[in-house]
């Protein structure tokens, strides 16, 4: 973690061409924690085609049916045919591993 309200995330940055580009916390994401990429906010490393950014990921407390949420800022690839970014996250809260992954897939697939 680079700080109590931050989860630092080590990882590939910039437009994924091909596969999947990963990142990696072993503490993971808590509520009430923004994530950090390679210890910068995630602007400076999540990128997509055609100008999409992801600007802050965090989970915050939910009073709905679930107890809380991940939270998005992101800016998507413009124009026509400019593709999508796609964001995967995996939650372990249930298994004895403390890792989660943030998860770019290729983008304009």
């Amino acid at each position: 973690m680079t700080g109590d309200g931050t989860a630092n995330f080590e990882g590939q940055c910039g437009e994924c061409r091909s596969g999947y580009y990963s990142a990696h916390s072993v503490a993971g994401l808590r509520p009430g924690q923004s994530a950090a990429v390679n210890g910068a906010p995630p602007e400076n490393c999540v990128k997509a085609n055609d100008g999409g950014t992801v600007y802050a990921v965090s989970v915050i407390s939910n009073a709905g049916f679930y107890s809380w949420q991940i939270r998005i800022d992101a800016k998507g690839p413009s124009g026509i045919g400019s593709g999508s970014l796609y964001l995967a996250f995996r939650d372990q809260s249930l298994t004895q591993k403390a890792s989660h992954n943030i998860r770019l897939l290729r983008c304009g697939a």
